[in-house]
């Protein structure tokens, strides 16, 4: 599959209007999708940092529920993330 220039042009676009800590919470979950938990792991950060940096980038449909597993030291269910696949499908939000 390839990528259309205007995609990238949009995706960008969509990426710079973030703050930097979505943008931190974005990149990380473009590597793989995550729990808030452990994305407060990854980026070496508080979790009450994160928990509505994820809830900001999804309300933007930038990211969206990929299921859930158990914290294997709480042995509690928790939320995974991840990136929202399509590129077109994201700027519609914005719009």
């Amino acid at each position: 599959m390839t990528i259309r220039q205007t995609s990238r042009d949009a995706y960008k676009s969509i990426f710079d209007s973030l703050g930097l800590r979505q943008q931190s919470v974005y990149c990380a979950l473009s590597t793989a999708p995550m729990s808030n938990a452990e994305l407060a792991d990854y980026l070496h950060r508080p979790i009450n940092c994160i928990c509505p940096r994820v809830n900001e980038l999804v309300k933007m449909g930038l990211v969206k529920y990929a299921g859930t597993k158990i914290h294997p030291g709480t042995h509690r269910r928790q939320i995974i993330w991840k990136c929202v696949d399509n590129p077109d499908a994201r700027q519609l939000k914005f719009i």
